[in-house]
């Protein structure tokens, strides 16, 4: 008996010792994937993005096609090739598909920033900023598409989420006014809307926010998509511990029909090096919101678990 013993163990490591002979192989094989699309990330062949050139993407399916509408950042982006080839340049790309792969750039939904937005930065930001549009989110009500969009200063708690409607997804938006907007010495910052809207009395929450203060939400007029009061920041839904040093940022909130429970996902650190997403639930869209762990995502701590995270292997 112990010498067959002897012997499956011997034969196990060996089957151990040839597996990680293969997994070495395979991991120093040279990568097949291309790792970037430099080569028509330039503004001439933006009807070759498909999906490149997407950031911060908010998609609703409409019959049968996808609509998809995200800030309007572009890799390599060269000033001088829109103006010499006259090229069409606005500000929040619309992209259309019907399978989620294959995706066709149907344009820009606005060709300026909106006035209303500029001025309130530039107001309370000495003449700076605002020169894009972040983070839109997209909704349908009654046969009317809202585009939710941020305008911001970078960095600073000087910035305005505005709505814009149309009786078709790709436009064109006529400007419906301002959502929330915040300045210096406010405890949150108006950018990265997301709403939710309960199945059971039809009310509309929207969360928002980044750094600073933490993440919050405020409920809307469904009939106006604007606050139900004028001027309402509404209140608290989400930070992490020493808030003032650790980011938490662009939250989204879905509802999911079977568990009858609100999800609340938030981003944390910065967005180049250890971005990562959490989530907490909820049975109302507005708060409490709690992790795994039970802990209610308002209070000064970090929430767990992690869903995704930027782990980096070889190749």
């Amino acid at each position: 008996m112990k010498q067959f013993c002897s012997i499956l163990f011997i034969g196990y490591v060996l089957l151990l010792s040839s597996c990680s002979q293969k997994l070495y192989q395979l991991t120093t094989k040279e990568n097949p994937w291309a790792d970037d699309y430099s080569g028509i990330s330039g503004m001439k062949n933006y009807k070759q993005w498909g999906a490149y050139n997407v950031h911060d993407p908010s998609c609703l399916l409409i019959g049968d096609t996808y609509y998809m509408y995200s800030t309007d950042a572009i890799y390599r982006e060269d000033s001088a090739a829109i103006k010499k080839d006259a090229l069409p340049f606005g500000y929040i790309q619309m992209r259309k598909s019907k399978d989620l792969v294959n995706w066709e750039f149907a344009g820009w939904a606005f060709k300026e920033i909106p006035q209303e937005a500029v001025k309130w930065v530039h107001e309370n930001n000495n003449g700076k900023g605002a020169t894009n549009i972040w983070a839109p989110y997209i909704l349908e009500y009654k046969g009317k598409y809202r585009l939710y969009y941020s305008v911001s200063a970078f960095a600073k708690q000087i910035s305005y989420i505005g709505l814009a409607e149309s009786d078709s997804p790709e436009g064109p938006w006529e400007l419906k006014g301002c959502v929330v907007k915040t300045k210096e010495g406010d405890v949150m910052n108006a950018i990265d809307p997301s709403i939710v809207t309960n199945p059971a009395n039809g009310e509309q929450w929207m969360h928002y926010g980044s750094y600073f203060g933490g993440l919050q939400c405020v409920q809307l007029n469904p009939e106006t998509g604007l606050t139900m009061k004028e001027g309402d920041q509404g209140q608290l839904t989400a930070r992490r511990y020493n808030g003032k040093k650790n980011n938490i940022e662009a939250p989204e909130i879905i509802y999911n029909p079977e568990l009858k429970q609100y999800f609340l996902f938030v981003s944390y650190a910065p967005l180049i090096t250890t971005y990562d997403v959490r989530v907490g639930r909820s049975d109302k869209p507005e708060v409490p919101f709690l992790d795994y762990s039970g802990k209610d995502m308002r209070e000064e701590t970090d929430n767990f678990p992690i869903l995704t995270y930027p782990y980096q292997f070889r190749n």
